[in-house]
């Protein structure tokens, strides 16, 4: 077993996890990493397992919803003692009443976490979790050609699909 293998399956050998690509080729630089890789996957003795960053967990946004009813559709709501809360729960009634981002209701007014606490405790909104779509091609539609293919390129193309 040359060196470079040796040092390899050693440092992957430190940890149960085993060693990130990136964590080794700062500690190999300018060594032949990925032909000793392959050569020691092809062995059995290194497996290659990809994993996302963050756990590969649902990502989720969290929407605040006023709680109208008709007492509140009639105009602004009063809130003794709590102008931002009432700032708020304005903003929501202003915007539709339906369910707004509460990143966006941050971006508005600064600091608004205890705030919307205190409006869920007090029945006004409720407070809830969704999944975000995460699609970065939904909605895009497949362009046109810029050029028109050859005789030959149309014939490799009918015959590849």
């Amino acid at each position: 077993m040359k060196g470079l293998d040796r040092d390899v399956l050693e440092c992957a050998g430190v940890s149960e996890k085993g060693v990130s690509l990136s964590a080794l080729t700062r500690r190999f630089r300018g060594r032949p990493l990925y032909s000793t890789l392959e050569r020691l996957a092809g062995e059995g003795l290194v497996a290659e397992d990809l994993r996302l960053k963050g756990g590969g967990k649902e990502k989720t946004e969290r929407f605040v919803k006023p709680l109208v009813n008709e007492n509140y559709i009639t105009g602004p709501v009063t809130l003794e003692k709590s102008p931002l809360q009432e700032k708020i729960f304005n903003f929501l009634i202003d915007n539709g009443g339906g369910s707004f981002p509460v990143a966006a209701i941050t971006k508005e007014f600064g600091g608004v976490y205890g705030a919307l606490r205190s409006l869920e405790k007090k029945g006004l909104v409720e407070v809830s979790e969704r999944p975000v779509e995460r699609d970065p091609l939904a909605g895009l539609e497949p362009r046109a050609a810029d050029h028109e293919p050859n005789e030959e390129q149309a014939l490799a193309a009918t015959e590849i699909i």
